[in-house]
């Protein structure tokens, strides 16, 4: 289930899939969706960005440690925590 949404500089839409925990992107142009895993148990409830990246907040369901999620240049999540 999407939770939060981030159209980036390129006009890509970016969106958190709280179910299977990953980031996914929506290309408008070839109208395909392109899903990035990230760590277990990783839900993420915000996304902002800036040119090149997309940062989220994620947490851990029971802890109270919350932790960013990068990605950048729109290739491949990096976990910065």
């Amino acid at each position: 289930m999407p939770y939060a949404v981030y159209v980036d500089e390129l006009d890509f839409v970016w969106a958190t899939e709280w179910g299977s925990g990953a980031l996914l992107r929506f290309d408008p142009a070839t109208e395909t969706f392109e899903s990035f895993p990230l760590p277990a148990n990783a839900n993420v409830r915000q996304l902002l960005g800036r040119p090149g990246e997309v940062w989220g907040g994620r947490e851990r369901p029971g802890s109270a440690r919350r932790r960013p999620v990068l990605v950048r240049g729109r290739l491949r999540p990096f976990d910065t925590g």
